[in-house]
């Protein structure tokens, strides 16, 4: 008989295959473990010290020979494998506990994790997972004899499922045996949601735990589109997800023979198509994927994890290569997607947007630096003191500590003289007033007119990520103070909706399709469209080509996405009527639940 479990979708994709239940060397649900008459206790406390000291040169090794994103990620773990709380659990169930240096780590690491688990403080409750990867990472030492390898020989078409993965469990498997995988735990904004949707991985998480009584072996569907878990499904269960499978992955094939042409719509309206980057090494494959430009370049991994602010140069030499790389995309635009006639002559004239189309193809916009919540930075100790989401973060955080600002605009400035190609944005994030984007701008003039002299315009746009209800609801009076918009449906919908969307339990009500959250993005395009300037979405929604016709009928201009999205939104995009997709969009306006949104939209 067929058991459907729901859950939420972190990442998109169809799997059909085998179960198999992984149960990690470390189980976060165990309740005790038994005694037996250990060596001295200074025998065993130098045995895991030894093994820390092991542990600790595996991780900087992954740290430096990894992306930028995943290095952070093994720094932070390092932070944790030397952090006093854990030192001192272990320490003390060696001396006082009569516990072996195995059993001391499995208890402390489980005594650890499920207190950060309890936390109501977001911050902490995310990290859980990697205090239990550093502590698999212990055992794996500890007890050689009891390492798991059950990842590493997965079968082909393996639908994994798992209370939780982390990155340490994610490095044993065999990705391409893996057609889906289903967690209990994580969220879609974990390090394992992010990993899956590098590798195109259909992944759901916030399951029900009963999943875990699985039998290693049925058969499974997992829908990662809709975060439904399927098992032993019926013959026609089976007959229409393999259709569905097969579906999508012709349409996904031809979606990429055209990723480097310019999206336009029926009608013959172009609507560019950007990538999200967390780093610049991730760059290159957002444009083989046929990004139009950069629509968000977040800047956190050149601060994070480092006990001093980056140089000028530093971040100079990072938004350059940036720009470099782009412009040589931009020469491949002009001559294979729209022809160099077009790209060099042709200036949009539509009510909503004053800027070339030379300017949006080449754009690349550079989100100032969004410390504090869940990204603190040891050199500004309020940020490590404090994470709450409604804090001291984003533009607020720069404004009190100018020197940081300034810095990260002068750096971005001097980068523009090498950007022959590249249009530069400069965007604001957690903004939400006129002082705000006024106090920036005179920063920007003033280290312009120093670096550019005789200039008396900066080479650069200014723009806003309109995240808190406030800024969506004083649009029209901040679309006259910026160059465009950029609404980042992620967080305005937590914060509309009063939804952690970090929280497994809560991620499905953090629906940015929810009625309320429509009409805030219709109100801002209102707005953008009467100040003539460009507004994009750069929140999960745009990566899914199931919404693109009602974004664009909300008056959205452009889309910004992870790059393994762009292909399929393009194709998206050549579909749409968008006559059809305002009607579209003024039938969800009406609609009084997300669930009668996404009925709409799938019809």
């Amino acid at each position: 008989m067929s058991i459907i479990h729901n859950g939420t979708p972190a990442s998109p994709g169809i799997g059909i295959g085998m179960t198999f239940v992984y149960q990690p060397i470390l189980s976060t649900t165990a309740t005790s473990v038994y005694e037996i008459e250990p060596p001295t206790p200074w025998d065993e406390w130098q045995h895991f010290l030894s093994v820390q000291s092991k542990v600790d040169e595996e991780l900087e090794q992954l740290e430096t020979t990894s992306s930028r994103l995943l290095g952070d990620i093994f720094s932070a773990q390092r932070a944790i494998l030397h952090d006093k709380m854990l030192l001192d659990a272990v320490r003390s169930a060696i001396y006082h506990g009569s516990k072996t240096a195995a059993q001391a780590t499995h208890l402390s690491v489980i005594e650890l994790t499920n207190l950060f688990r309890d936390f109501d403080d977001e911050y902490f409750a995310s990290h859980a997972s990697e205090v239990v990867d550093i502590g698999q990472r212990l055992l794996a030492h500890l007890e050689p004899q009891k390492q798991p390898s059950q990842l590493a020989h997965l079968s082909p078409n393996t639908v994994l499922i798992a209370e939780d993965l982390t990155l340490a469990d994610a490095m044993q498997m065999n990705a391409d045996h893996i057609c889906a995988v289903a967690l209990v735990r994580s969220a879609p904004t974990a390090h394992i949601a992010i990993l899956a949707r590098s590798l195109e991985l259909p992944l759901i998480c916030a399951l029900d735990a009963e999943i875990l009584g699985t039998e290693t072996g049925c058969t499974a569907i997992a829908d990662g589109n809709n975060g439904t878990l399927i098992i032993n499904p019926s013959k026609n269960d089976g007959v229409f997800y393999k259709d569905s499978q097969k579906y999508h992955l012709k349409q996904q094939q031809l979606a990429e023979t055209q990723s480097h042409a310019a999206a336009y719509t029926r009608d013959g309206v172009f609507v560019p198509v950007y990538a999200n980057l967390n780093d610049v090494d991730t760059l290159q494959t957002a444009l083989n994927r046929g990004a139009d430009g950069i629509g968000l370049l977040r800047t956190e991994f050149l601060f994070l994890q480092r006990q001093n602010a980056p140089s000028i140069e530093e971040q100079t030499e990072c938004y350059r290569q940036v720009s470099d790389c782009l412009t040589a995309a931009y020469q491949r635009l002009r001559h294979n997607a729209l022809g160099e006639e077009v790209v060099d002559a042709y200036v949009l004239e539509q009510s909503q947007n004053r800027m070339s189309i030379t300017d949006r193809l080449k754009r690349v916009t550079i989100r100032l630096l969004d410390a504090g919540g869940d990204k603190p930075l040891p050199f500004i100790p309020e940020t490590l003191r404090s994470s709450s989401f409604l804090g001291r973060r984003g533009i607020r955080l720069l404004l009190e500590h100018p020197q940081l600002l300034e810095a990260q605009v002068e750096a971005i400035l001097q980068s523009t003289m090498a950007a022959s190609a590249s249009k530069l944005g400069i965007m604001l994030p957690m903004a939400s007033s006129s002082a705000e984007i006024q106090a920036v701008r005179r920063i920007i003039a003033h280290k312009s007119a120093k670096i550019f002299k005789s200039r008396t315009n900066p080479p650069i746009d200014v723009g806003i990520l309109i995240e808190i209800p406030a800024a969506a609801l004083m649009a029209d009076r901040l679309a006259t103070e910026v160059d465009f918009f950029s609404i980042g449906t992620n967080d305005l919908a937590q914060y509309v909706l009063a939804a952690d969307r970090t929280d497994p339990h809560l991620s499905s009500l953090a629906d940015p399709l929810h009625p309320a959250v429509l009409q805030l993005i219709n109100l801002v395009c209102r707005s953008a469209h009467s100040a003539r300037i460009p507004v994009s979405i750069c929140g999960t929604i745009a990566s899914d080509p199931k919404a693109t016709a009602l974004l664009l009928g909300l008056g959205v201009t452009e889309l910004s996405m992870t790059s393994s999205a762009i292909p399929l939104v393009k194709q998206a995009i050549r579909q749409c009527d968008l006559l059809r997709c305002r009607q579209l969009a003024e039938q969800a306006l009406q609609c009084s639940t997300p669930a009668q949104v996404h009925r709409l939209m799938s019809h």
